[in-house]
């Protein structure tokens, strides 16, 4: 799929000379810049907190429902800092892996089990279509 050439462009192109094009902002599944790739994460996190705290100088939310960015980092910090916050995000951290390793235990046989034999499949999928 080629796109229509001006004239200048078909003289290089009769040329030989490869014609370098500026790479747009949008390519559809066009790999990008390392550079251009670091600048676009900045700028997200950058217009993030820009709104949030637009939103708290503006007035448009109240303070108790949506606080500063300030309030939240000074607060995230003593949590982390002076109280056992950090302890108790690792115990729910494993309660969450187990959790997952325990239903990983179960239903890895169980649908071994369900793809090998219709019986079984029939009993804990009754919906299921028999062939």
């Amino acid at each position: 799929m080629s796109t229509p050439q001006t004239g200048n462009d078909s003289a290089q192109a009769a040329s030989g000379k490869k014609i370098k094009r500026r790479q747009r902002l949008f390519e559809f599944k066009k790999p990008i810049l390392v550079a251009r790739a670091v600048v676009l994460g900045i700028t997200v996190w950058v217009i993030f907190f820009a709104l949030w705290e637009l939103v708290n100088l503006a007035g448009w939310s109240s303070e108790l429902l949506l606080p500063t960015p300030q309030t939240v980092i000074v607060n995230l910090y003593e949590l982390f800092a002076y109280d056992e916050f950090l302890i108790d995000v690792l115990v729910s951290l494993y309660r969450i892996v187990v959790s997952f390793g325990l239903i990983y235990l179960i239903t890895m046989p169980l649908g071994i089990l369900m793809g090998s034999f219709q019986t079984a499949e029939k009993f804990f999928n009754p919906r299921s279509r028999c062939s």
